[in-house]
C-alpha cells in the first residue's frame, strides 16, 4: 500500500509537470490579448478626449476646422499693399521689374528683401486657428480699425485684414473686414504683415534731435506769418517752466507743458531722399531751439505737394518723413489756445523776498519758510498774514491783453511788485498805473501790457496793512 501510494504521488507530480507549460501558455495568450485591448482603449481615449491645455488654447466661440490661409492670391495679382498702425501708414507697390517702392516716397531706399517678404506673405496669409466671432469681439481687439492691412488687387477689388490683440497662448487675433470668422495668426506672420516703415529702410533711422530742456524755442508759421518766441523761466508754478514772450499772450501752464512735450515727441519714420531731387511743397514751419550756451538746433517742416505726407529737414539737404498727425499741434497753435489768465503766479520755494512799492508806500516781505521766518518791513510777522497775502497775489487774473499797444516812456508808473530769488536775483517784476475808471494798466513783461480790474492791486497794500 505504501509503495502503491508513493507511485500515485509521483504520477500526479509528473502530470503537473507536463501540463503546467500548456496552462501558462494559455494564460500568457489571455494576458497578451488583454494588454493589446488596453493599449487600443488608451490610444482611442487620447484621440477622442481633448486635454485641458488644448481646450485652453481655443478662442471663445464655435470652433470650425482651420483653413490653410485667410487670404490667398497670386503675387502678380497684387497691385498694392497698405499697412496701417497707430501713428503710421504707408502703401507699398511693386514695379514692372518687380522692385518695390513706397507710394509718394519713391526716393525712399527700400531694403528689397524685407519688402519682398511682406509682399509674398500678403499673397498667402496662413492661420493657426479659425473661430466664429463671439459677441465680445471687441475684447479681442477685432473692432479696432487702427491696425490693418489692405490688399488691393489688379482687378480693383480690395481685402482688408484687421489685426487685434495678442492671443493669451501666443499669436495674434485677426479677421477680414466684414467677415464673421476670426483667426489666430502666428506671431511671425503678424509681425511680417505689420512691418513698420523704418524696417524697410536700407539704413537705420536717425532719432529726432531735440535739445534737452532748451533755453528758448522759436516757432515760425510761414503760412499764417506768425512767430512764437518761448523762453524758459523759473517763477511759474506747476508749469513746464516756459512762457511765451511773443506774441502778446499769457501762456497757460498746462498748454505750455503740452506744447513742449509735443515738440519732444516728434519722431522720424523714414528717409525720403535729397531735397534737390524731391518735388516737395514749401516749408510751413521752422523750429529753432537754443541751449543757452550759444548752441542752436534748427529744422524745417513742410508737406508734400500731392499728398499728406509730412517732411522735415535739418540741413536743407536730407529729407525725412514724419506722420501728419505729429504736427497737428503746430496747425492748431493759436494765441487763444495758450491764454493764461493769471497775472503773477509764483512759487514759494523759489522766492525769498517780495517788494511791493508805490510813490507813497513801500512794503517788503522777507521770508524763509524752512526757518519759520516771516518778516514784513524787517519785523517778525504772522505767518497767516503772509499766507493770506500770497494766496491773493497768486489768484490775481488779467481781464484784457492789450495786443496793439506798446510800452511808452510817457507812462507814469505808480507802483511795482518785484520778486527776488533765494540768491537775491530778480525773478519777476510787474509795474502798474491807472488806466481808466474801470482798470489799472499793468506791464506783465517788457513788451506785454494787460488790464486788471481797478481795486485788485490796491488790495495788496491793504493786506500788508493788516486790513
Amino acid at each position: 500500500m505504501q509503495n502503491h501510494g508513493a507511485g500515485d504521488s509521483r504520477l500526479l507530480e509528473d502530470f503537473e509537470t507536463l501540463t503546467r507549460p500548456r496552462r501558462m501558455a494559455r494564460w500568457g495568450k489571455k494576458l497578451a490579448i488583454a494588454a493589446v485591448l488596453c493599449l487600443l482603449l488608451v490610444l482611442c481615449g487620447l484621440e477622442c478626449w481633448p486635454n485641458g491645455k488644448e481646450m485652453d488654447k481655443q478662442p471663445q466661440g464655435t470652433q470650425t476646422p482651420a483653413p490653410a490661409v485667410a487670404f490667398s492670391a497670386s503675387s502678380d495679382a497684387l497691385e498694392s499693399i497698405t499697412v496701417a498702425m497707430p501713428g503710421e501708414a504707408y502703401t507699398l507697390v511693386r514695379t514692372e521689374n518687380k522692385t518695390y517702392t513706397i507710394l509718394h516716397a519713391e526716393n525712399f531706399p527700400i531694403r528689397q528683401s524685407v519688402a519682398q517678404l511682406l509682399w509674398m506673405q500678403c499673397a498667402s496669409i496662413p492661420v493657426q486657428q479659425v473661430f466664429e466671432l463671439p459677441d465680445d469681439a471687441a475684447a479681442m481687439g477685432l473692432e479696432n480699425e487702427e491696425t490693418y492691412l489692405t490688399i488691393r488687387l489688379k482687378d480693383g477689388t480690395e481685402q482688408r485684414l484687421l489685426l487685434g490683440f495678442s492671443a493669451p497662448t501666443g499669436g495674434r487675433y485677426a479677421r477680414m473686414e466684414g467677415g464673421k470668422q476670426g483667426y489666430v495668426l502666428s506671431d511671425h506672420v503678424a509681425d511680417t504683415l505689420i512691418t513698420p516703415m523704418n524696417k524697410l529702410h536700407v539704413l537705420d533711422m536717425p532719432a529726432f534731435a531735440m535739445i534737452s530742456a532748451p533755453a528758448s524755442i522759436t516757432i515760425e508759421n510761414r503760412k499764417q506769418d506768425e512767430r512764437w518766441e518761448i523762453v524758459k523761466t523759473s517763477f511759474r508754478v506747476s508749469s513746464s517752466g516756459y512762457e511765451v514772450t511773443k506774441p502778446h499772450v499769457l501762456a497757460d501752464a498746462g498748454e505750455m507743458a503740452a506744447l513742449i512735450e509735443d515738440i519732444s515727441k516728434l519722431q522720424v519714420i523714414s528717409y525720403a531722399g535729397k531735397q534737390s531731387t524731391l518735388d516737395w511743397g514749401p516749408i510751413e514751419y521752422t523750429i529753432t531751439e537754443t541751449d543757452g550756451m550759444g548752441n542752436e538746433l534748427r529744422y524745417a517742416i513742410g508737406r508734400h505737394r500731392d499728398a499728406d505726407n509730412v517732411f522735415f529737414t535739418m540741413d536743407d539737404e536730407d529729407v525725412y518723413l514724419l506722420q501728419p498727425r505729429q504736427i497737428a499741434f503746430l496747425d492748431a497753435l493759436r494765441a487763444e489756445t495758450l491764454t493764461d489768465r493769471f497775472l503773477c503766479l509764483i512759487s514759494l520755494d523759489q522766492i525769498q523776498e517780495l517788494s511791493l512799492e508805490r510813490k507813497n508806500q513801500s512794503d517788503s516781505w522777507f521770508i524763509q519758510p524752512t526757518e519759520g521766518v516771516w518778516k514784513l518791513n524787517g519785523q517778525q510777522a504772522d505767518e497767516a498774514l503772509f499766507r493770506q497775502f500770497f494766496s491773493y497775489l497768486s489768484s490775481l487774473t488779467v481781464d484784457r491783453v492789450l495786443e496793439e499797444e506798446s510800452m511808452s516812456t510817457e507812462i507814469s508808473w505808480e507802483g511795482s511788485l518785484t520778486c527776488y530769488g533765494i540768491d537775491g536775483t530778480e525773478l519777476h517784476r510787474i509795474r502798474f498805473a491807472p488806466y481808466d475808471h474801470n482798470y489799472d494798466l499793468v506791464s506783465r513783461s517788457e513788451d506785454l501790457l494787460v488790464l486788471v480790474e481797478k481795486g485788485k492791486l490796491e488790495k495788496l497794500y491793504q493786506l500788508c496793512a493788516g486790513q
